[in-house]
C-alpha cells in the first residue's frame, strides 16, 4: 500500500493571516489539487491532517469544518481522486493534548488505524509542529516552503527536502517511480 499524508494549510490551502472558518475561504494553492488527482492516479493512499485549534477558540465548528472538508472532496471528485481520511486536533494548545502536533498521536492514531507504520511514509508539511510530529513517527518527512520562516530554520538545519510546493514535489516522487 503506499500511503502519503498531506498537511493542510500551507500544503494544499493557501495560509491566510485569520482562521478558516468556512468554505468559501478555504483557498487551495492552484495547482495542489491536480498534484494530489495525481498522486491518486498513481495508486497512493492520501491521508490529510491538521491542528484546529480554531475548534477549540469557538471560531469554527466541527460542521464548518465538515463542510471545507467537503469543498475539497468535491474539488477532488471533479479531477477522479478522493482522500482516504482527514484527520484533526480540535484541542487548543494549552490543553496538552497528545494528538495536537507536534505531539504525535495524531499520527500514531493513523498508524493504529491503518495497521502499518508510518515510519518512511511520506508526509508533506510546512510548519515546525508538523515536521516533529513527523519526525516522532520517522515519516519522511518532505517541506513546502510557504510563508513559514520555520521552515527555513529547519532547512538550515537538517537534510530534509524542501520544495516550493505540493506539485514540485509530487513531481519529483513521480519521476522517481
Amino acid at each position: 500500500m503506499k500511503l502519503i499524508i498531506l498537511a493542510i494549510d500551507g500544503v494544499i490551502n493557501q495560509r491566510t493571516d485569520s482562521a478558516i472558518t468556512t468554505a468559501q475561504q478555504c483557498l487551495p494553492f492552484p495547482d495542489s489539487l491536480e498534484a494530489i488527482a495525481q498522486l491518486y492516479r498513481h495508486g497512493y493512499r492520501i491521508i490529510v491532517v491538521s491542528n484546529q485549534p480554531g475548534i477549540a477558540a469557538g471560531l469554527l465548528t466541527i460542521q464548518a469544518l465538515n463542510d471545507i472538508h467537503d469543498k475539497l472532496e468535491q474539488q477532488l471528485s471533479l479531477l477522479g481522486a478522493q482522500l482516504e481520511a482527514v484527520m484533526f486536533c480540535p484541542h487548543a494548545e494549552d490543553e496538552h493534548c497528545d494528538c495536537r502536533m507536534p505531539r504525535p498521536g495524531l499520527l500514531l492514531d493513523l498508524q493504529q488505524r491503518m495497521n502499518k507504520s508510518l515510519a518512511d511514509v511520506p508526509m508533506v508539511v510546512s510548519t515546525d509542529a508538523e515536521y516533529q510530529a513527523a519526525l516522532a513517527v520517522n515519516a519522511a518527512v518532505v517541506l513546502i516552503r510557504d510563508t513559514m520562516e520555520t521552515v527555513e530554520d529547519i532547512e538550515a538545519e537538517t537534510a530534509v527536502p524542501v520544495y516550493s510546493s505540493l506539485a514540485a514535489f509530487t513531481e519529483h516522487l513521480l519521476q522517481e517511480q
